[in-house]
């Protein structure tokens, strides 16, 4: 017995349908492979749909929110919420071009995105959160010689913990994106609209910076001071 074209069409969707499903995709996730702006970050339901996603998994998985909002504030600026997501205008065909929710840069950090996830499955968002949430090894977040001297020390664990928005944005950049490129403010803002989305409260602002103590008058060196001295000496020997 032929089957129709419809029939056709609809037994090859479910069979995708099963595909997708047993790859480990979820179908809550939206993953597109671009190398350009995906979609509105605040109003296209994939990319809402997938903020949903990554709230849940963070802050079900032992993440304060403040902690949890840190990390989407720095991920909506690498990525888009975009699991697929290339770095803009980059190679579409190399593999080694930046990539993921994070941004994972160079060969050896790639090849590490490849080993947890699988090569034909690192745009797979759950698979994504799973290998960040984990930190194998200190590969994705930990302190080093920048961060600490910008003020972020923190461990993985005390990241985890962190109950202050702010501190949370700039704790991600520093430790696990180190873009060097000065977008703390922005990343802090994306965080921000995050945690009053998803919690309705609004974080406590950050305290102000203090002033800064005047600087010291400076003060004559002995040598200078030996001339004035010298100065003086001469004028009261020529009055004489």
């Amino acid at each position: 017995m032929l089957m129709s074209h419809k029939a056709k069409g609809l037994v090859l969707l479910l069979a995708l349908t099963v595909l997708i499903t047993g790859s480990g995709f979820s179908m809550a996730w939206t993953s597109v492979i671009t190398n350009g702006v995906p979609w509105d970050l605040y109003n296209d339901s994939r990319a809402v749909n997938n903020e949903i996603e990554i709230w849940n998994y963070f802050t079900n998985n032992g993440f304060t929110p403040e902690a949890t909002a840190g990390i989407m504030g720095n991920m909506a600026a690498e990525s888009f919420m975009n699991p697929g997501q290339i770095g803009l205008n980059m190679s579409m065909t190399n593999p080694y071009t930046s990539r993921g929710l994070i941004m994972w840069t160079t060969q050896a950090n790639i090849d590490h995105l490849y080993s947890y996830t699988g090569i034909n499955s690192w745009m797979d968002g759950s698979l994504q959160c799973s290998y960040i949430a984990s930190n194998p090894n200190d590969w994705v977040f930990y302190p080093d010689s920048t961060s600490i001297a910008q003020g972020f020390p923190y461990t993985w664990a005390q990241f985890k913990q962190l109950n202050n928005v702010y501190t949370a944005s700039d704790a991600f950049y520093w430790e696990a994106e180190r873009p060097g490129d000065g977008s703390q403010g922005k990343r802090q803002g994306f965080a921000v609209y995050f945690f009053k989305t998803f919690t309705g409260a609004d974080p406590p602002t950050p305290p102000p910076v203090p002033p800064q103590p005047p600087a010291p008058t400076p003060t004559p060196s002995n040598f200078l001071w030996l001339l004035g001295g010298r100065d003086v000496m001469r004028r009261i020997w020529f009055k004489k």
